[in-house]
């Protein structure tokens, strides 16, 4: 879970504690819109050498959703 959380932190230039971390949703900080986490997906694809199938991805909405799919793809 760091190496997400510091992907997260990096590209939306936040800090956070890790509970509050794992309980983020998009649009609980004002940077991680819909756009926005296109990016982050592409970036945790890039660097966890993934790739999200497009039915995976309106799902894709929260910390816990990326969490356990990368926990599922033996990620993390």
């Amino acid at each position: 879970m760091n190496k997400l959380k510091k992907i997260f932190e990096k590209k939306f230039k936040i800090n956070l504690n890790n509970e509050k971390f794992k309980n983020l949703k998009i649009n609980d900080i004002k940077k991680w819109d819909s756009m926005s986490n296109l990016d982050f997906i592409f970036e945790l694809e890039k660097v966890f050498k993934i790739k999200f199938k497009t039915s995976e991805l309106e799902n894709a909405t929260t910390i816990k959703f990326f969490i356990n799919y990368l926990k599922k793809k033996k990620k993390i």
